[in-house]
């Protein structure tokens, strides 16, 4: 935590005040060394619940948009916690006011989109980082690194399952879901972007994907995708298949599983396991062996248990721990924060592609 002592204090401003506002919240009041003063919102009633999380006599200003947030205030950071079509023309707007950004997933909803934030992104000298809070999760850290200080060989081929549940209340909660326009997809850019995102961080980057999506179960209550499949080619030759749906009867743990060439690494929600070729469980005096021969691997702390109060357990403890990293590295002389545009829009450019290849029924490759 930094030391708010030591440290200058920055001002924060949230803009949405929705079902992820309140992770944000938590993850920022966990911090000395910033302050939020301010938060934005066309629906006041939104912005009032939230304040809800504060003390009563916390001095927290709100308005209906974005800038005039920022006429009112000098602010550091802003958090984008909007409806997805949203996030570009607001991040860029933060951007240009010479505000860092932490923005929410996904970091656009088409190409164009993302064009226009990685200009914004150029031709500022301000940090934004994307929110795949996932890939702080301790069993993503430990794989992550097993991999990338060569505990176990390459790569050879990677399947991913993601098997939730969304039904028609779920839609019915805000206008923009559901729609093409305003969601820019289903299950995938919603909610299998998360474990996309971490096949590609551990497997290595994509190169051409061919794919298919489909609605199954809310045909009268949304136009978007509630089950995709797809197969990925990786620059290494390595393949990748990858199944979501939101039509199953319950939010199942994600499942992710990378073989290499002599064993098998796989997560299953936030637990890791290490198997041999045959699919045989390995003792996990091995797994903690081969993590303790590093010394570089440092497991994360435990967020409080209140972080997950306000929040899904599916969408796992990761956010706290991100942002803390994403203020940390703004601090002199530190790393950038790891989750920048470059490496949040492979995921994003991935799932556009399976968009296109359902469209024209050809693999498509991604540029």
């Amino acid at each position: 935590m930094t030391n708010s002592r030591v440290n200058k204090q920055r001002t924060v401003a949230l803009a949405g005040c929705g079902a992820i506002a309140p992770m944000h919240v938590q993850a920022l009041q966990s911090l000395e060394s910033v302050r939020l003063v301010a938060l934005a919102d066309p629906d006041a009633g939104a912005a009032r619940r939230l304040l809800g999380l504060f003390a009563p006599d916390s001095q927290i200003a709100c308005y209906a948009s974005l800038g005039e947030l920022l006429a009112g205030h000098k602010i550091d950071v802003v958090h984008i916690c909007t409806p997805h079509h949203t996030h570009v023309p607001l991040a860029v707007e933060a951007l240009r006011h010479g505000c860092h950004v932490v923005l929410e997933k996904p970091p656009a909803i088409s190409l164009d989109d993302l064009a226009a934030l990685e200009a914004a992104v150029g031709a500022s000298d301000r940090s934004l980082g994307v929110c795949f809070q996932n890939r702080f999760n301790l069993a993503s850290q430990q794989a992550r690194h097993l991999l990338e200080t060569g505990k176990l060989e390459p790569v050879r081929t990677a399947r991913a399952f993601v098997t939730w549940k969304r039904d028609a209340a779920y839609y019915g909660q805000a206008a923009w879901r559901g729609r093409w326009a305003t969601e820019g997809g289903g299950v995938m850019i919603n909610q299998a972007i998360h474990t996309l995102d971490l096949l590609l961080l551990l497997a290595g980057r994509p190169v051409r994907v061919e794919g298919t999506i489909a609605n199954r179960h809310l045909r009268e209550e949304i136009e978007v995708e509630d089950t995709a499949e797809m197969h990925i080619e990786l620059a290494s030759g390595a393949r990748a298949v990858f199944y979501a749906t939101t039509a199953y009867g319950a939010d199942a743990p994600v499942f992710l599983e990378l073989d290499c060439t002599s064993s098998r690494l796989r997560l299953e929600g936030d637990a890791i396991q290490l198997l041999d070729q045959n699919g045989q469980p390995q003792a996990q005096k091995t797994l903690d062996e081969l993590l303790a021969a590093s010394p570089a691997f440092v497991p994360l702390p435990e967020p409080a248990a209140a972080a997950a109060q306000n929040g899904k357990a599916c969408w796992g403890l990761g956010h706290q721990r991100l942002i803390s990293a994403f203020y940390a590295s703004l601090e002199p002389g530190q790393a950038p924060f790891p989750i920048g545009l470059s490496s949040a829009s492979l995921a994003l450019k991935t799932l556009l592609a399976l968009y296109q290849s359902d469209r024209s029924g050809q693999p498509v490759t991604i540029r």
